[in-house]
């Protein structure tokens, strides 16, 4: 991820990430998400792979109550999801702004709202036809983790489509897109690759990216594609 930052900031004028923390977990008995914003009580850090790993090997539950006054949790609670955990997520980008030097102005934390109107309209669209993608199902086989993975993955490529936006995503994610040019019968796509040479950037400091960006050639290559870059 900090590799394509730093392409991203070469190739764009501005790179917009998701902020907050969101944890997600999906198996065989359902799925659960959550976005929140950072607190003392829950400080935004990486998930180690120990971490994903030990909570992957227990099971998850979500408890439902009522709430005899707002804002106070409920006394009662009953659970109405127990499932093992196929994906165990608690992942956050904020880390990175430790690593940013001073003046960087390129680089924005935003929080997404969910599709309306043209987007929620693709979104859905989309959805519909991976779901009944055989391919897909195929790489994914869990309904519930599969499910997860296509409403996140359409939900941010609808947003990117009909903003104007590049977006980058993680191999799993990446799964939706590549399983359509395996289905034959519902989106029948076919593709092709373009070579694009480019400087090997991904291992440069922070400071030597932010120096790049005022170059003037670097500045007229950003010019020629798309002026904004959003990032999962």
């Amino acid at each position: 991820m900090r590799r394509r930052l730093k392409f991203a900031s070469l190739l764009y004028d501005h790179v917009f990430l998701e902020g907050g923390l969101l944890t997600m977990h999906a198996g065989s008995g359902g799925y659960f998400a959550v976005v929140e914003d950072a607190s003392l009580q829950r400080p935004a850090r990486w998930q180690t792979p120990a971490q994903r790993h030990a909570t992957q090997a227990s099971q998850f539950q979500l408890n439902v109550g009522r709430e005899d006054t707002p804002g106070v949790p409920a006394a009662v609670t009953q659970p109405v999801l127990v499932s093992d955990n196929e994906i165990a997520w608690q992942a956050t980008l904020e880390p990175f702004v430790a690593e940013l030097p001073t003046g960087v102005d390129w680089v924005h934390f935003v929080r997404t709202k969910d599709p309306q109107g043209d987007e929620a309209k693709v979104m859905r669209q989309w959805t519909w036809a991976d779901e009944r993608n055989p391919a897909l199902e195929a790489a994914i086989p869990g309904r519930f983790v599969r499910g997860a993975v296509i409403k996140d993955a359409d939900r941010d490529l609808a947003i990117a489509a009909l903003n104007g936006l590049a977006v980058a995503v993680d191999p799993f994610h990446l799964q939706v897109v590549a399983q359509r040019f395996n289905d034959e019968e519902g989106w029948r796509l076919r593709g092709y690759s373009v070579p694009v040479l480019y400087p090997q950037v991904g291992d440069l400091p922070w400071q030597a990216i932010a120096d790049l960006r005022r170059e003037p050639n670097i500045a007229r290559f950003r010019a020629g594609v798309p002026l904004k870059a959003w990032t999962l």
